[in-house]
């Protein structure tokens, strides 16, 4: 994670008002960090800025509410809401969001927008919303190595109390330095397990210390096996038609039947990776062999070509049952 350090400038600031059609640089801190920012920085800011209601929305850090189970256990004494942070001075704020309403009415696009503002201080603004407040994800440029040959297939990493970072593998555990970033330094623990932590757990005990639990690789490894279902279906259908009028006229439909179902045995059989000899046998659930389906509907058509269809669908067994209903209107031209 890359991080920038602001340092605070002692010294005072003035405010100068805003000028048409002549650009300002920022005050030098400012201008020294902005093109260094991450994307997700700079996308940070101008959300901030741009989602700001108010001027007084932006000359503070928002406060978030404490709901009142957090407020039940809290200490005598203790603040209910989170202390706010005073992110710009007053005439930053308004001289911004003035700026903002007037020429860039859909938000600010680019930070350096705001160099058309003399000498506005955000410096709070960017240290409050900085990658070492929020944090950030980088793709290490380089492999990390395994003992005895190969690279690390990593499963899972934990940042130790020390600041280095201990990778879990499906082998030996590599600790890394993320300090040097031009020479990685990475090394084993003297009693490094010998078997994987893959599907471990861990969690760190109150004197900082790293507790990982089970492990082992005990992955599972499943036989491939073909399961098929064959159905047979008797019983009738009835379909009748009225007409209820020279404009209308009604269709009444129903299914009665008998099903019966041959489904090839479910089963699978699970061995652990790490242990060959150990496996057991996994059933899935097995439908219902024999089943009553039924289905009722009506459809009425009208001479204007809108017709109207209502239908409901079951099948019903022992230990399942299953059932729906739809309806539909339909127009023809």
């Amino acid at each position: 994670m890359t991080t920038h350090n602001i340092s605070k400038s002692s010294k005072s600031l003035t405010t100068a008002p805003l000028r048409e059609g002549k650009a300002y640089e920022l005050p030098k801190e400012q201008d020294q960090l902005i093109p260094n920012l991450s994307p997700a920085h700079h996308k940070r800011i101008l959300r901030f800025i741009n989602d700001a209601g108010s001027p007084f929305d932006l000359m503070n850090s928002p406060v978030r509410p404490v709901s009142a189970e957090q407020m039940a256990d809290m200490q005598p004494g203790e603040a209910g809401m989170q202390k706010q942070i005073k992110l710009m001075d007053a005439k930053s704020a308004h001289a911004i969001f003035d700026l903002r309403e007037r020429e860039f009415p859909l938000g600010f696009t680019n930070i350096h927008q705001l160099t058309k503002i003399a000498n506005i201080n955000i410096l709070e603004l960017i240290e409050w919303l900085s990658d070492s407040m929020f944090g950030s994800w980088q793709t290490l440029p380089y492999i990390i190595p395994r003992q005895g040959g190969g690279s690390v297939s990593i499963v899972h990493a934990a940042l130790l109390n020390t600041g280095k970072v201990l990778f879990l593998d499906d082998g030996p555990t590599p600790i890394w330095d993320p300090n040097d970033e031009v020479n990685p330094q990475f090394e084993f623990p003297v009693n490094n397990p010998d078997y994987s932590l893959t599907c471990s757990g861990h969690s760190f005990l109150s004197n900082g210390n790293l507790l990982v639990v089970g492990g082992g690789g005990f992955g599972l490894a499943f036989a491939s096996r073909t399961a098929t279902d064959t159905r047979s279906e008797l019983g009738a259908r009835f379909e009748r038609a009225v007409t209820l009028n020279p404009t209308s006229a009604l269709t009444l439909r129903a299914r009665l039947a008998w099903a019966h179902d041959w489904v090839s045995d479910p089963m699978l059989s699970a061995t652990f990776e790490m242990l060959p000899g150990a496996s057991f046998v996994v059933n899935g659930a097995v439908p219902a062999k024999d089943s009553a389906l039924a289905t009722a509907g009506a459809e009425l058509r009208l001479v204007n070509g809108v017709s109207l269809l209502g239908k409901f669908d079951g099948q019903f067994a022992g230990h399942a049952n299953t059932y729906a209903g739809s309806g539909v209107l339909r127009y023809v031209w």
